[in-house]
């Protein structure tokens, strides 16, 4: 859940007690930084920019339940330090497997660095949303940079009919997803995940990336 609950005194909207004590109870399980990036293959340049609010306009769910997606959402941005050459490796080898696929040279590109944590025998999720579309033209839905003490978190991409699973795996460390997404018949998710030992914490790290072609 999205820590600004903690900065809002829901005490005040008269809610029923039993709804009140609910929210009340809600802990943040999820942290997440952004950072935005325009690229140009041919010249190999990767221009940061600022991001002035994140929207999934053309994001779909499985069912016709409201897409809080399609609201503008603002993160706190990766710090410049963490901008390092490990990280525009990775930029360059996920645009060019794409560039061998389409022949686009420019790309807008977004990127998700997600912790996303459980303990207290909790199962968490790094897509609370469920069964999904991003609405962009290619992603990478959950590169694993950390996992620890974890049960399950299976990322799974379903066909068009959201039933048949196509594919399925549990990612390990340094594994990602690199698939086709807007106005395709792919729909992914991952599944939740739990703690091993209930003793310790759980913890999944990752980085997705939203891959718009610039045309």
């Amino acid at each position: 859940m999205i820590s600004v609950y903690k900065s809002f005194d829901f005490s005040k909207l008269n809610l029923d007690k039993n709804i009140l004590k609910h929210i009340l109870n809600l802990k943040a399980n999820r942290k997440r930084l952004i950072s935005l990036y325009i690229v140009n293959l041919n010249k190999n340049i990767i221009e940061r920019v600022a991001s002035s609010g994140f929207t999934q306009n053309l994001a779909l769910l499985n069912d016709d339940k409201f897409d809080y997606r399609k609201n503008t959402r603002k993160f706190k941005e990766l710090s410049d330090d963490l901008f390092d050459d490990d990280l525009r490796k990775i930029i360059f080898f996920v645009l060019n497997k794409i560039k061998a696929r389409t022949g686009f040279n420019d790309f807008k590109l977004i990127i998700h660095h997600t912790f996303v944590f459980c303990k207290n025998s909790t199962a968490t999720t790094n897509s609370p949303e469920g069964l999904h579309q991003d609405g962009m033209d290619f992603i990478v839905s959950a590169s694993v940079v950390e996992r620890q003490n974890l049960k399950s978190a299976k990322s799974v991409i379903y066909a068009e009919d959201k039933h048949s699973k196509i594919f399925e795996v549990i990612l390990k460390e340094g594994q990602g997803i690199l698939q086709p997404d807007l106005n395709t018949d792919l729909w992914h998710l991952v599944s939740e995940f739990s703690q091993i030992d209930l003793k310790k914490i759980a913890y999944h790290s990752s980085i997705g990336f939203n891959i718009e072609l610039i045309k």
